[in-house]
C-alpha cells in the first residue's frame, strides 16, 4: 500500500478499513498537520511508535535524560509561538501526545541517525560534504566545532531498539532516548572519517577550518537554528529508561566499525562521474578553497546557482535569496497540492 500520508481521504481510508496492532510514525509532522490526525492514528491503533528527536533537548551540562527542559520550554515567547524549526515542531508534537486523553503511544527520541544511506558530517548530508571527498575537493568546517560532544546512532540499532518496545506496556505513554550511550567529540568523528577514506579508499579528506562558526551561519541561514541549537551544543544522551523497559542485554553498534560499513555501502552505490552537487554548498566551499567544481557536476539549476554564487559581491545576500525563493516555492506547490485534493484545480 503506498499513499500520500497528508491526504486526508487516502489516510482516513486506511484508518478505518482495520484496526492496527501496532503503527511506526516515521513523518515529520508540523503542529498544523498533526492536530488534525492523531486522534485517528492513535484510535486505529493498540501501539502508536512515533519519532521525535534528541534535537528538541536544550543544551546540558550532564547526560540528558527525557525529562529535562527543552529548546521549546526556553526559548523566547516569539519563538515558541513563530519559528516552525524541526525541533521546535518536534517538541510541540511531544505537548499534543502528553496532553492527549490517550496512553497508547510512545515517542521515540534518536540523535543524528547514519546508515549506508544518510552519512551526516556536522550538519551537511552526504550529497553535499562526502560528494565533495570523492571529487577530492575541501571541506569547509570551524574550530569550535571541534571539542563539542555528539551522540551518533546507528539506523539498524535504532530500528532493533523500537522492535523492543513494541506492544511493551511499559513503553506506553512514554518518551524514550532511543541512542548510542557513547559519545563523541567532532574532532574524533572526523579522524574516524579520515582513516575510514584513507585506509579504504586511498583519499585523504582536505579540511580549512575557520576560527568560528558565524561564517558558516551566515553563509547558511537555514542551518543557522540547527548549527546554534543542536550541532555546536555538547549531546550526551541518559539512556537508562530505555535499557530499563528494552532489557540490559540490549547492545549498541560499534561507530567506528558501523560507519565504514556504511562508507563501503554508500561509496559502491555512488557513480563519481555523474553525482549532481548542491550548486550553493559548493560555491561557498570552492570560493573558501580556492578550487572549482566542474559544470557538468550540477543540474541546470544547480549549475546557475554555482555560477552566481561563485561570483556574487556578498555569498551570504545571495544564499537568503536563494533560500527565501525557495520557501516560496515550497509554499506555493502546498498551496497547489491542497487544491487539487480538495477538487478546485
Amino acid at each position: 500500500m503506498a499513499g500520500n500520508v497528508l491526504d486526508d481521504t487516502f489516510m482516513n481510508n486506511v484508518l478505518e478499513e482495520e484496526r492496527y496492532d501496532c503503527i511506526i510514525d516515521f513523518m515529520w509532522y508540523t503542529e498544523a498537520t498533526f492536530l488534525p490526525r492523531y486522534e485517528k492514528l492513535l484510535k486505529a491503533t493498540d501501539h502508536y511508535i512515533g519519532m521525535s528527536s534528541g534535537a528538541v533537548c536544550a543544551d546540558s551540562d550532564y547526560p540528558i535524560t527525557e525529562d529535562m527542559p527543552r529548546v521549546l520550554d526556553i526559548c523566547s515567547e516569539k519563538e515558541r509561538k513563530s519559528s516552525h524549526e524541526y525541533h521546535l515542531e518536534k517538541a510541540r508534537i511531544e505537548d499534543i501526545l502528553m496532553a492527549s486523553r490517550y496512553h497508547n503511544w510512545t515517542l521515540v527520541r534518536p540523535h543524528v541517525t547514519y546508515n549506508a544511506n544518510r552519512l551526516p558530517l556536522f550538519v551537511w548530508e552526504k550529497e553535499q560534504w562526502l560528494y565533495r571527498v570523492l571529487q577530492g575537493h575541501t571541506l569547509v568546517l570551524t574550530k569550535d566545532m571541534l571539542d563539542k560532544k555528539t551522540v551518533l546512532t546507528y539506523g539498524k540499532d535504532v530500528a532493533r531498539g523500537i522492535i523492543e518496545l513494541i506492544g511493551n506496556q511499559a513503553a506506553f505513554g512514554e518518551i524514550i532516548n532511543v541512542t548510542s550511550g557513547d559519545s563523541i567529540t567532532r574532532r574524533d568523528l572526523i579522524d574516524i572519517y579520515q582513516k575510514i577514506f584513507r585506509e579504504n579508499f586511498g583519499i585523504e579528506m582536505k579540511i580549512i577550518y575557520l576560527d568560528n562558526i558565524n561564517p558558516l551561519k551566515k553563509a547558511f541561514p537555514n542551518k543557522s537554528d540547527r548549527m546554534d541549537n543542536d550541532r555546536m551544543l555538547n549531546r550526551v544522551y541518559d539512556i537508562s529508561k530505555f535499557r530499563k523497559i528494552a532489557g540490559g542485554d540490549f547492545k549498541f553498534s560499534s561507530l567506528s566499525d558501523s560507519l565504514l560499513i556504511c562508507c563501503r555501502e554508500c561509496v559502491k552505490q555512488i557513480d563519481v562521474e555523474h553525482i549532481k552537487c548542491d550548486g550553493l554548498y559548493s560555491a561557498y566551499m570552492d570560493r573558501i578553497s580556492g578550487e572549482k567544481t566542474p559544470l557538468n557536476f550540477f543540474d541546470y539549476k544547480n549549475k546557475i546557482i554555482y555560477i552566481l554564487a561563485r561570483s556574487v559581491p556578498s555569498y551570504s545576500l545571495f544564499a537568503r535569496m536563494i533560500y527565501k525563493l525557495e520557501n516560496m516555492e515550497a509554499i506555493c506547490k502546498k498551496i497547489i497540492k491542497k487544491l487539487f485534493f480538495k477538487g478546485r484545480i
